[in-house]
């Protein structure tokens, strides 16, 4: 997607992750210059990724905001980013009433679009393009198949415990908070 494809009414713009590397330069341009509200549907395990995150949104001498959905067992995550920012974060606190009048409406509009990207066969063109990369670069027809589902679906490596303390990723741990 290129900025001109934005219709000129656009008022938001929903992405999974901000910038990646085969993403056109003038659409992370505009992205990493027109964000002003981060939304985050959970606290990375990492506090330095939650600041990369929220720092999209005062590029430039800009202020902006964000928003992070925070659950009892993220608790800990959120003061190992206040630790690394130095400051506290204020609390926004919402009707547990209103949220769940607005959830039937989120599951709707979720559902509605998971159907929108199937009818409109989402992906298939990347595994297209793929496919006919493997095949350029000379990989034998009958291995393509196996490539793409290997790219697809790549196993993890398991991170050493202490390589883990080194990148400051942060355990979750189960709270129990009482009212």
């Amino acid at each position: 997607m290129e900025p001109a494809d934005l219709p000129a009414d656009t008022t938001a713009v929903v992405i999974a992750d901000i910038v990646h590397p085969g993403a056109p330069s003038e659409l992370t341009d505009y992205i990493l210059f027109k964000v002003d509200l981060v939304v985050n549907h959970n606290v990375p395990k990492c506090p330095k990724t939650y600041v990369h995150r929220v720092g999209r949104s005062a590029r430039a001498g800009r202020y902006g905001s964000a928003l992070t959905f925070v659950t009892q067992y993220d608790v800990v995550l959120l003061q190992a980013v206040e630790e690394l920012i130095g400051m506290k974060l204020k609390e926004l606190k919402v009707s547990d009433r209103k949220v769940t009048r607005y959830v039937t409406k989120v599951l709707v509009a979720k559902r509605e679009a998971e159907l929108r990207l199937q009818q409109s066969n989402f992906g298939e063109r990347k595994e297209s393009n793929l496919r006919k990369d493997l095949l350029m670069s000379g990989i034998p027809e009958d291995e393509v198949d196996k490539r793409i589902e290997q790219i697809k679906n790549p196993r993890r490596k398991t991170i050493k415990k202490s390589s883990k303390e080194d990148l400051g990723v942060v355990k979750r741990k189960k709270m129990r908070i009482s009212t």
